[in-house]
């Protein structure tokens, strides 16, 4: 391995181990824990007062009163939400056919990707532990759209934003099947045969939930982990009026709505598209480009900027939605203020089933 890939891959597992020891998303797991088993009807969580109904021969019973509230708010949020839309903000006939060219393109995203259901996880991840992700990338000349288990994502715990506005780094660490990853990097083929091949055990490990498994833990029975590590960087960008087609002749001018704007339009790292498209002056400025990095074990696979991006890009590719988050920054979902009632409900059930 080269000195600067070397470099690279040691900054990348530093910052990693950074988000993983995080005590932010720490207490967000185990709390995630318990209210995915409050949901899913695993409620008998507080062992005293199970074993006290059992000491006097009655049968813990378990009404579950969580999951019908959060399926309500589901259903709210899908019976009320729309399929994307774009409009024009300006009256150029260029920016209405752009508009309907980029609803177009949404529209069968969406259908592609099975978009509902996938949203419908992403709403339900957030609804009961506070925060849900997808993903949304380009692959195989297509784009894609899927839901992400939470647990496999690493926030930015110095974001303290209502809804993670301001992350400069996240990571997700997961595992893939060995013959989708040598689909993916064939260049590593060998050296994932060979990561199976020395691994202790070629069974899935014994363990109730993947995700707590140990982050040094890199093969698990035919899968293997892989790290993608997205950072924020500074970079150079130019900002500047961007040429518009704006008649029949296709003629290149400025649309005279831009003449109110103080601001400039266009932003790009590319100079050679900023060269074809814009007019006027031309500013260099200062600010912020996304990194990938991909790493197994001691392996280096990917690093370099990600190419669907603008300047200064909010949200990385992996997007987070927040439910709600208390003065110090943790996430709570519904569940967190049901759990002591539904604890109590299941109690008197019980006893009044008994008696």
């Amino acid at each position: 391995m080269k000195e600067k890939d070397r470099k690279i891959l040691e900054e990348s597992k530093e910052l990693f181990e950074y988000l993983a020891d995080s005590e932010l998303r720490k207490t967000w797991f185990q709390n995630d824990k318990v209210n995915s088993n409050y949901y899913y009807n695993n409620q008998w969580n507080n062992d005293k007062a199970r074993q006290g109904l059992i000491d006097i021969g009655c049968e813990p019973i378990t009404v579950n009163r969580i999951k019908p509230i959060i399926d309500r708010y589901l259903s709210i949020l899908v019976k009320s939400g729309k399929r994307v839309g774009f409009l024009p903000t300006t009256k150029s006939q260029y920016h209405f056919n752009l508009s309907n060219y980029v609803k177009n393109w949404a529209f069968n995203i969406q259908t592609q990707n099975n978009h509902t259901f996938f949203a419908n996880l992403k709403c339900i991840s957030a609804l009961s532990s506070g925060i849900g992700w997808s993903h949304f990338y380009y692959e195989n000349n297509r784009f894609c759209y899927e839901w992400v288990n939470s647990r496999e994502m690493f926030f930015d715990p110095d974001d303290l934003s209502p809804r993670l506005e301001n992350q400069n780094m996240i990571a997700r660490s997961y595992f893939v099947n060995i013959v989708r990853l040598k689909n993916l990097f064939p260049k590593y083929s060998s050296m994932f045969e060979d990561l199976v091949k020395n691994s202790k055990t070629d069974r899935y490990t014994n363990i109730e939930d993947y995700s707590e498994m140990p982050n040094d833990i890199w093969v698990n029975g035919k899968s293997i982990r892989i790290v993608e590590l997205y950072t924020k960087k500074s970079d150079t960008y130019f900002e500047a009026v961007c040429d518009i087609k704006s008649n029949n002749e296709n003629e290149r001018q400025i649309d005279q709505t831009y003449q109110d704007f103080d601001e400039t339009i266009f932003t790009t790292f590319n100079e050679e598209l900023l060269n074809q498209k814009a007019t006027g002056k031309v500013e260099k400025k200062t600010g912020t480009k996304i990194y990938k990095t991909i790493f197994c074990e001691n392996t280096l696979i990917y690093h370099g900027p990600i190419s669907e991006q603008v300047p200064n890009q909010v949200f990385f590719p992996y997007v987070p939605m927040v439910y709600a988050r208390n003065m110090t920054g943790e996430f709570i979902g519904i569940s967190n203020y049901m759990i002591e009632l539904q604890d109590l409900w299941n109690v008197e059930i019980s006893k009044l089933f008994h008696y």
